[in-house]
């Protein structure tokens, strides 16, 4: 039966994987309001340090269960956008508000909903022959999801305008010279799981001020991201790892 699963792997690693091979892990209603209550659990997770997000069977996920999703709702405007975006789009899009860094595992297919979910994450891991595509506009459907805030935000205007209007797809290795996957892997849940075993070792408010940092300086300039870390900086000062190394500095 398909299904999300949330997994305690050790050390404050958590893994988020989408449980539906038969149909490529693609979300239908179910999954995405089931995918909503796993990451509700996550925000009240306090021991929860860093989220590695997945898909079972060798996709990642294939997109959106059309027929379950858009089949269902009917054909009132408003009735289907406010179900998108309550429902389909806030299942993923509420991971980008997790305070813990999320790292994306993409072994095989990322398409539609399915790129959109691998590119919430703070970090994209990708095998070399994984399939990044954006295929809305072949099927006459406008992309959804914050699919073109974060093509642009990874790839830049021309390049986000270009594969959205193609319909067009990106292996891995594209993907990662384009800059939207940080890291390339033949086995990319193990790379994630590395980094996630690296992220641990440091101190949990450190790791929040350090994504909150990055976030700032990429959505509200330079001036934001400097004000907060200055203070991120002045408080790590006080903390008593640091004191202890300037003590021993100083003998």
């Amino acid at each position: 039966m398909a299904g999300i699963k949330l997994t305690d792997a050790g050390d404050g690693i958590r893994v988020l994987s989408i449980d539906n091979p038969k149909k490529k892990n693609a979300l239908n209603n179910a999954l995405c309001a089931e995918m909503a209550l796993k990451v509700d659990e996550l925000q009240r997770d306090k021991s929860a340090q860093v989220l590695v997000v997945t898909g079972e069977g060798g996709a990642f996920c294939a997109g959106a269960d059309l027929p379950d999703v858009f089949g269902t709702m009917g054909d009132d405007v408003n009735d289907i956008r406010d179900h998108l975006g309550d429902v389909v789009y806030h299942s993923f899009l509420a991971l980008r508000a997790l305070k813990i860094p999320v790292i994306s595992a993409v072994s095989g297919p990322a398409i539609g909903a399915g790129l959109n979910l691998a590119l919430v994450a703070d970090i994209v891991i990708a095998h070399p022959e994984a399939d990044f595509a954006a295929t809305f506009s072949r099927i006459g459907l406008h992309q959804g999801g914050g699919c073109t805030p974060m093509l642009v935000e990874t790839l830049g205007k021309q390049r986000a305008l270009k594969l959205l209007l193609e319909g067009g797809r990106l292996t891995g290795q594209q993907a990662y010279e384009w800059g939207m996957v940080a890291e390339l892997s033949d086995d990319p849940l193990a790379a994630a799981m590395k980094l996630a075993k690296t992220t641990v070792g440091i101190d949990p408010r450190l790791v929040r001020n350090i994504k909150t940092a990055v976030q700032l300086a990429d959505t509200s300039g330079f001036d934001a991201a400097l004000q907060f870390e200055t203070w991120a900086q002045a408080y790590t000062a006080t903390q008593p790892g640091i004191q202890t190394m300037i003590e021993k500095l100083r003998r």
